[in-house]
């Protein structure tokens, strides 16, 4: 009888269920409705309410939670298994979806790798860990999440599941970020894409870059992570992908923010909150998207704006009751009243935050300390001196950040320079700029850690050097070793009377070889060992370079038809090559050729590299011939050590233009590079100057900005000296100018793509049995 309700119940609650329809996903409800209605088997009934209960998941949850419910009374009365864990799995994105309720989502990710494991499903074992994995992770679980996508990553290889397998890849990189391991993190998104890439992975590829951008804003290379943004954001603007295009846009947004473009910010964070409206995304991204808005024109000291954007904001995240988040803009309320000198209100919000840090503990003892600060402050501006000593103490009295700290130091110089005691006044000013100016030195430091790597590489190299010399000795001392052995074995034929003594020597000298032998075995060993680490330092350096270097992806939308011959000497290389697009109509290209090649070389471009995105995107300096002269003056900057007793003379050639594509125009600054440019046949060079971008004797000149108007179907050509320089040939000579512009109009007809292996080639003819003098880099761009 039981059963015949449930039976009852099961078809009544599918037949009202088959009508229901939600805003925009009406037409894929009506055809799954559609089918469910001429259903008779369980199995296709409980496949069509599970696809439903998909279908409404992200607009009605609650929805979704009902058809998923009857899909599971009904797959649990067929007992058929594999519906359960699919089930199952929805119903874990659901509960995660929510974003509150992520352990009972890892529940039901459990279930459902429980039925798949019984059922042997690779495809849903597969799934199983990598949601389980999720889950963890989100719940700060890292080693298990680990655990769990590896074997996800394990089942994907061997079953030959590509696209899981960059899934999987990606999701390692996130969690290792979160866990500090910035290597590993890195090494994982790489992999993963360069596999996305290789399988034409077109939803991931624009997520794993932009994981890379947050990887290094993380580790504070703003430059690099706006390169990785901007990247992205080209191919979700592409795709249409609102909800990545949003996220891309508001983390630019923040980005500009930091660095004083205001209008960039604002435009980046506010076109990010329209675009959220519009596909009415969780109300967290919405007060995500305000509160920038908010911050942006805090630092325009357009109070009032500000506030009522954070209280928007607020009232987003009271809505979905984030208290974290709801504590920040009561803490950002407060704050702004009190830079408005409206103090009442700013201690009617700050108290709100207290409250919310005291009561769940929200932000820990540095929001209890920076929250004593603020009070401190108010205090003061009241002239109310010795409560603004108690709430300033209290902050003292805690565990806060350096920051934090700092911050307490400057309020007590503050208090005691209004109460006339200017020698505690003094004191506290003192502490205060001690302790700031640790703070800038960190932030200086942070700037040059992406160059370590490169740095102990290049000290290693020196360690082998020496370790090879101790090799020579002991191979020395062992040749010695045997010739001595020989003299002994001689004495023995002549003379007998000796025979005990030198067989006893010839064994004492025996064990001797023994031990020698083993201690040039260890060495051996060792500097195998040394080779190794050398080498895996040297190719993890050059996985930075090219990360640093202009993507391939980048470079196909900005210049269309190009082609670039990279072919460095060593390992890594003191060429490199950098483009920028301003706009559609506006590109600017640079070839650089760094002193040295190899490690010294590679540290060189990567110094080059960052400073042309921090003087051109991030500053926003365009006119050519002045970014030379920048680059130049923070290349001697950066370089210089005021200990030393000479001048290095480290820098670059460097050939630097823009593209105007609308107006026909190229500008070009050079420094010890020509530009060589093919219009009808004829192959046409220009010099620009010829001292370099660094230091060098003699007085200091600006670099000169030539132009030369363009025609369509003309190509520009780039050269660092490597090509030109390389010995080979008949006669060992070098390759030459006149050879090189001959090889450029020898190759006119050829599509731009093929000239590439036309230049590889002809290099490798004249080269022949020749080593390799320096690193090449040859770019040549079409004008189409």
């Amino acid at each position: 009888m039981l059963l015949v309700f449930r039976t009852i119940v099961v078809f009544i609650s599918c037949y009202l269920l088959s009508n229901m329809v939600i805003g925009s996903d009406t037409k894929s409800m009506d055809s799954i409705a559609s089918l469910f209605n001429v259903a008779t088997k369980d199995h296709d009934k409980t496949d069509l309410l599970l696809e439903m209960g998909k279908v409404c998941m992200e607009n009605n949850p609650a929805k979704s939670q009902l058809y998923l419910s009857q899909a599971l009374t009904l797959a649990e009365r067929a007992d058929y298994q594999k519906g359960q864990a699919n089930i199952y799995l929805a119903y874990g994105d659901l509960y995660f979806m929510k974003k509150d309720s992520f352990q009972i989502s890892l529940g039901h990710y459990k279930k459902a790798l429980d039925r798949f494991l019984m059922l042997k499903d690779e495809f849903g074992i597969i799934k199983g860990h990598y949601k389980i994995g999720m889950a963890e992770f989100v719940l700060i679980n890292y080693a298990r999440a680990i655990k769990s996508i590896e074997k996800s990553l394990y089942y994907s290889e061997d079953m030959g599941n590509n696209l899981y397998k960059v899934k999987a890849l990606n999701a390692l990189g996130l969690i290792y970020k979160n866990d500090n391991n910035a290597t590993k993190a890195i090494s994982h998104f790489e992999r993963a894409l360069d596999l996305a890439r290789e399988i034409k992975d077109d939803d991931y590829i624009p997520k794993i870059i932009k994981n890379l951008g947050n990887q290094y804003k993380g580790l504070g290379y703003s430059s690099l992570a706006i390169k990785y943004y901007l990247e992205s954001l080209k191919i979700y603007r592409k795709s249409n992908d609102s909800i990545n295009l949003a996220d891309n846009l508001y983390r630019l947004g923040l980005l500009h923010k930091d660095f004083g473009n205001l209008d960039k910010a604002y435009n980046y964070i506010f076109e990010a909150f329209q675009i959220r409206e519009k596909i009415n995304s969780h109300g967290f991204y919405k007060g995500e998207s305000l509160s920038g808005i908010a911050s942006i024109y805090v630092a325009r000291k357009k109070y009032s704006v500000a506030i009522e954007y954070h209280k928007k904001a607020l009232k987003y995240f009271v809505k979905i009751n984030r208290p974290a988040h709801i504590q920040i803009c009561y803490s950002n309320i407060g704050n702004t009243y009190e830079k408005m000198k409206q103090y009442k209100e700013a201690e009617h919000f700050l108290t709100k935050s207290l409250e919310l840090n005291q009561v769940q503990g929200i932000g820990g003892t540095n929001v209890y300390g920076s929250l004593m600060n603020h009070f401190a402050n108010i205090s003061l501006a009241k002239q109310d001196y010795r409560q603004a000593l108690i709430y300033v103490n209290k902050a003292m009295n805690i565990e806060v950040s350096p920051k934090t700290r700092r911050n307490s130091f400057k309020t007590l110089s503050n208090i005691y320079n209004q109460k006339n005691d200017y020698k505690k006044a003094f004191h506290y000013y003192m502490e205060y700029t001690t302790l700031n100016d640790s703070l800038i030195a960190l932030k200086k430091e942070r700037n040059v850690q992406e160059f370590q790597t490169l740095y102990e590489v290049n000290k290693k190299i020196k360690e082998i050097q020496l370790l090879k010399k101790e090799k020579e000795i002991n191979s020395l001392n062992s040749t010695a070793e045997i010739k001595r052995q020989k003299i002994f074995r001689n004495g023995f034929v002549l003379s007998g009377l000796a025979l005990l003594i030198i067989t006893a020597l010839i064994f004492s000298r025996y064990r001797l070889k023994i031990k020698a032998n083993l201690l040039l075995q260890t060495k051996n060993k060792q500097i195998e060992d040394q080779n190794t680490n050398i080498l895996d330092s040297i190719t993890y350096a050059k996985r930075i370079q090219d990360a640093i270097l202009t993507s391939e992806q980048y470079m196909d939308d900005a210049l269309v038809e190009y082609f670039v011959y990279y072919q460095p000497k060593d390992i890594v290389s003191g060429d490199f090559y950098w483009v920028y697009e301003l706009d559609p109509d506006n590109v600017i290209i640079a070839v650089a050729d760094c002193t040295g090649h190899g490690v010294p070389g590679a540290f060189m471009s990567m110094i080059g590299n960052a400073l042309l995105n921090e003087i051109i995107i991030e500053n926003g300096n365009t006119q050519i011939d002045q970014v030379l002269n920048i680059l130049r003056s923070h290349i001697i900057k950066s370089l210089k050590n005021d200990n030393d007793q000479y001048t290095t003379m480290d820098g670059m050639d460097i050939s630097l233009l823009k593209v105007n594509k609308k107006e026909q125009m190229l500008e070009f600054a050079t420094a010890g590079h020509r530009i060589y440019l093919l219009r009808d046949g004829q192959c046409h060079d220009y010099k620009g100057d010829a001292f370099p971008v660094g230091y060098y004797h003699g007085k200091e000149r600006s670099f000169n900005l030539h132009e030369i108007n363009i025609q369509e179907g003309d190509t520009i050509y780039l050269s660092t000296d490597g090509f030109l320089d390389q010995f080979g040939g008949p006669n060992r000579n070098k390759f030459g100018l006149i050879r090189f512009k001959e090889l450029i109009v020898e190759n006119k007809s050829q599509n731009i793509k093929k000239q590439k292996d036309r230049f590889m080639h002809a290099f490798r003819k004249w080269k022949g049995e020749q080593n390799q003098i320096d690193d090449i880099l040859v770019m040549g761009i079409k004008i189409s």
